[in-house]
């Protein structure tokens, strides 16, 4: 199913159907700044297993980003970190970055590494927090 959703004229409907598809373990497909990228929801480990799956790599050896509305909700997925950080963030951000950040507990064993990191891309949206 092919939903276009288009900043200027969000139809409620399409994005209600998208965090349907998410909710029941879905994967869906987003533009980004350079390709398409397939997301999920973190909460949702057999949505992750599924995206596993389709670009053949092993769930525990696998590194994804993952998308967050804004510097607030990087809050809830981090770590505490310095005013440096945020500054950091805060002025590159949205934008085409990744940043590599320490986990809180929040970020599901599943999508942390062995050093705990995860990299994170915000931007703003009226879509949920995932890709």
């Amino acid at each position: 199913m092919l939903l276009p959703i288009l900043s200027h004229s969000i139809d409620q409907r399409k994005i209600a159907t998208v965090v349907s598809v998410l909710s029941n373990n879905g994967v869906i497909i987003i533009p980004t700044d350079t390709v398409y990228a397939i997301a999920c929801s973190i909460k949702s480990a057999k949505a992750f297993e599924k995206i596993c799956r389709l670009k053949n790599v092993k769930p525990e050896k696998a590194n994804f980003s993952f998308l967050c509305n804004d510097l607030k909700n990087i809050s809830e997925y981090t770590s505490p970190f310095d005013r440096s950080i945020y500054k950091l963030l805060n002025k590159n951000l949205p934008g085409a970055f990744t940043f590599i950040l320490e986990a809180s507990n929040n970020v599901p064993a599943i999508f942390r590494n062995k050093k705990n990191h995860w990299h994170t891309h915000t931007q703003q949206c009226c879509c949920p927090k995932y890709y």
